[in-house]
């Protein structure tokens, strides 16, 4: 048995041993995800019909949680489900860039401001995305409750699209 996709107007058919962003990636749909483990939250869209299993809705805000968002590289469905991008302004904050020190040739550190106080563990990864919908994951290089701004270190990639 298999379930049916919905994603942005297609259907997409997910074997009952795929998760859904395999199912996505095998039939060729460009789609956002990194860690494939439910760690980076990358991948997070919510279901306009159909339910994710809980097991998919790891590691989520309990409100966002209760608005049918979910992780596609962890969900296995169990009944059809229609699908769509976050709601940015429910999952994405704002912030901007008040600092860059070079640490090494190819390593920059980048300190951001954000528009309300981040509440964080030393180590623990941010989201970041570019106005255009491109987003990688950074660990974050701040000692937390230390002040308001956020270090990362970016590591410039070659032909990069975000470390550019």
């Amino acid at each position: 048995m298999s379930a049916n996709i919905r994603y942005r107007g297609s259907d997409y058919d997910c074997w009952d041993s795929e998760t859904v962003l395999d199912s996505l990636l095998r039939h060729g749909v460009a789609f956002n995800f990194s860690c494939r483990k439910g760690v980076c939250l990358e991948c997070m869209m919510r279901t306009t019909a159909g339910a994710a299993p809980a097991a998919a809705q790891a590691g989520i805000d309990k409100d966002l949680r209760k608005g049918g968002y979910f992780l596609p590289c962890l969900c296995r469905p169990l009944t059809d489900l229609t699908m769509e991008p976050p709601e940015a302004t429910k999952v994405y904050g704002r912030a901007i860039v008040v600092a860059k020190k070079r640490l090494a040739p190819h390593v920059c550190r980048v300190t951001l401001r954000p528009s309300a106080p981040l509440y964080y563990h030393a180590g623990q990864f941010i989201l970041l995305r570019r106005i255009d919908g491109l987003a990688r994951a950074y660990s974050l290089a701040s000692v937390p409750a230390l002040d308001r701004n956020l270090d990362i270190h970016v590591r410039r990639t070659p032909d990069g699209h975000m470390s550019g």
